[in-house]
């Protein structure tokens, strides 16, 4: 059995792979949930332990999700090749020529990498970016860049070497070598993968056990791709047929994430969980959930102001905060009786009943955290 309160607010936390529906409450009275104790339960451990932890592991996922399904192949003419590439995602790897640097792990993130990303902001305009450190097998740090921003590999080593000689990390290569410009770089195109995205996010993801561990953080994102720049729609309950319509009525499955049950054996509904896919968003193109996503996509990719985009095409709306336009309400209404959201008869009822739940209800529903 599952109650609820009386929500005030339907809140929708859009990402590429699946949209969280949520009950928007006010929380100035009320104590941390469960989830959200896991949560820093997690956060603690990751920063004892060096690892990526499962809340970590979920925002980098959800970040080269946004990266990869933002970016748009293009092709690319190199002056230094002469040549045109064919481009969507790079994967770049920044090493160290020696051993004997002394540098602390802290010391390599906030001086030398990053320097780098500031230096191809400046010069190639190289706004989204994760990027993620680890050890090598020796223990010397390195770290891993994918962008959408295409930079020859040539411009990429020079950048990082001169960066190396001005903290003077080369002298040891070049007194061994007698010269100043190692192979301390990697670059490899991602555009033949299949699935970009879920490649990058299985590798930044990972951590290994068996090698030493990196101290401080140990990944992060631009702005653009974080989780502070969230794509959400709130409707009130007054709109939320014409919003959510769309969406429950399409071919998404999805999974209703409940609370454990209380004392008395009732559990409290907290969000629903919908499976998104390319041929899905097609489906919602001219929803307002559409609209919001595919501008959000947009602000990425252009280095746009989410909130001017979507002020511009939310102009002629009428009710809510993203102003939706009156849509049929279907069979998609709210269960005001019980303060929870029901869809009716559903074909993908029977799909709910067959996903076990308990495995990974809590990584579905960290999205909204």
């Amino acid at each position: 059995m599952t109650t609820n309160y009386q929500p005030s607010e339907i809140g929708l936390r859009i990402y590429p792979t699946h949209i969280v529906q949520y009950f928007v409450r006010d929380s100035s009275n009320s104590c941390r949930s469960d989830a959200q104790m896991k949560a820093a339960l997690n956060l603690r451990q990751n920063s004892a332990k060096g690892l990526v932890s499962a809340k970590a592991s979920k925002r980098i996922k959800n970040a080269v999700n946004w990266l990869a399904s933002s970016a748009k192949f293009k092709r690319v003419y190199c002056k230094h090749d002469q040549r045109t590439y064919r481009f969507k995602l790079n994967f770049i790897t920044l090493t160290l020529p020696s051993l004997d640097h002394g540098l602390t792990d802290h010391q390599f993130k906030n001086q030398l990498l990053r320097l780098w990303l500031e230096r191809m902001r400046y010069r190639h305009k190289l706004h989204n970016y994760v990027w993620k450190v680890e050890t090598q097998a020796n223990g010397n740090i390195h770290a891993h860049i994918t962008t959408d921003c295409f930079i020859h590999y040539s411009e990429i080593r020079d950048a990082w070497n001169s960066i190396l000689i001005k903290k003077g990390l080369m002298r040891t290569f070049a007194d061994q070598h007698g010269h100043s410009n190692p192979n301390s770089t990697d670059v490899k195109a991602v555009a033949k993968v299949k699935n970009i995205a879920a490649y990058l996010a299985k590798y930044f993801s990972k951590s290994d056990q068996d090698r030493r561990r990196v101290s401080g953080r140990l990944w992060s994102c631009s702005h653009s791709l974080s989780n502070s720049n969230r794509c959400t729609i709130v409707v009130p309950p007054t709109d939320d047929d014409s919003i959510i319509y769309p969406l429950v009525s399409s071919s998404a499955k999805h999974i209703y994430i409940d609370s454990e049950p209380n004392s008395m054996g009732l559990r409290r509904r907290l969000a629903t969980v919908y499976l998104m896919s390319p041929s899905i968003w097609r489906e919602l193109q001219s929803s307002a959930i559409g609209d919001h996503f595919t501008n959000h996509l947009k602000s990425i990719r252009e280095n746009i102001p989410d909130n001017s985009i979507n002020s511009l095409k939310f102009q002629d709306y009428a009710h809510t905060k993203f102003n939706p336009k009156p849509i049929s309400s279907g069979t998609a209404k709210p269960d005001r009786s019980r303060g929870s959201f029901n869809i009716g008869a559903s074909p993908q009822t029977s799909f709910l009943q067959q996903i076990p739940k308990s495995a990974f209800q809590y990584d579905l529903f960290q999205s909204i955290n």
